[in-house]
């Protein structure tokens, strides 16, 4: 697992500062559901920045996650402003036989994080125990 992470950069003026930190997923990874849904990347920034994604297998080239074309870059006019975001991030089902991940790289200023959101297969539900019958009513 990935770390969270915080940037911080001092600043020639003593008043200025620099920050950009991920709140959610906490750790920097997630595992998310292969049923799919919705999940999101929570973060705190006083940059302006950029977000970008790469997929960590070749096979799932196709877009099997969705976010709003409106968090790909912000710019911060308001020096010494912390914003918040909250990123909401759309899974499709995972019919596949391999878990897959996507890296959210978030560049701002002169540094970037980045967190991991893997999402697991359908086939790796539990099957109900030999001993269950599952047509018997509770």
């Amino acid at each position: 697992m990935l770390a969270a992470a915080t940037l911080t950069a001092a600043c020639n003026k003593e008043s200025e500062y620099h920050q950009t930190y991920i709140s959610h997923p906490e750790e920097g990874a997630i595992l998310v559901s292969g049923e799919g849904g919705l999940d999101s990347l929570c973060f705190l920034t006083t940059e302006s920045f950029t977000l970008s994604t790469s997929v960590n297998s070749p096979s799932d080239n196709f877009a099997w996650y969705t976010y709003p074309e409106a968090y790909s870059d912000f710019t911060n006019k308001a020096a010494n402003t912390l914003y918040s975001f909250a990123v909401p991030i759309t899974f499709e089902r995972n019919t596949s036989d391999h878990q897959r991940s996507v890296v959210f790289h978030i560049h701002a200023g002169d540094y970037s994080v980045e967190c991991i959101f893997v999402q697991d297969t359908i086939h790796t539900a539990t099957p109900p125990s030999q001993d269950t019958d599952i047509n018997e009513n509770p």
